[in-house]
């Protein structure tokens, strides 16, 4: 069987020749290491706070759909009247926002002034508001003045019809 020779190979010297092996060995270890080893060994360090945070992500689900059996459990209430849904506004307001909300009762909704109000307190009112006062954003203006909002949400719900 005849060996192949590649003709500016068989020109270097013995040492050259060993030289440029022992290169393109390192070349090739190290597009191995880049492709196949380096990707591997990242996604096994990070594998540990990777899983963390879908666990994380995971009891969030499970507690919404724990409130959300709890809610669909619950009997069917009749309307709340208008000022039973004014005062858990109120409440709500003044626990959660204090002096960064003015409530502007009208007909058929609530509109709610926002000055400086922070985003976790903000998103804490909204959740306390629709779960005491049975009440959903109908409209939103919003800015952001970092790093709270100022602005009006209209407020609306079935114990704010017209008394």
């Amino acid at each position: 069987m005849k060996r192949f020779a590649f003709p500016p190979w068989q020109r270097l010297s013995p040492r050259d020749r060993r030289a440029l092996a022992v290169l393109l060995a390192l070349l090739g270890a190290g597009l191995v290491w880049a492709v196949a080893v380096r990707p591997a060994w990242h996604t096994l360090r990070n594998a540990p706070a990777v899983r963390a945070a879908a666990e994380q992500q995971w009891q969030r689900v499970r507690a919404l759909a724990d409130e959300a059996q709890q809610l669909r459990a619950r009997p069917p209430s009749a309307t709340p009247d208008r000022a039973a849904t004014l005062q858990a506004l109120s409440q709500a307001t003044e626990a959660t926002l204090a002096q960064g909300a003015t409530l502007h009762p009208q007909p058929d909704r609530v509109v709610v002034t926002l000055i400086a109000a922070p985003p976790p307190a903000l998103a804490q009112w909204l959740q306390q508001v629709h779960r005491e006062a049975h009440l959903l954003p109908l409209e939103t203006e919003l800015q952001r003045n970092a790093p709270d909002w100022s602005g009006t949400i209209v407020l609306t719900g079935p114990g704010l019809s017209a008394p």
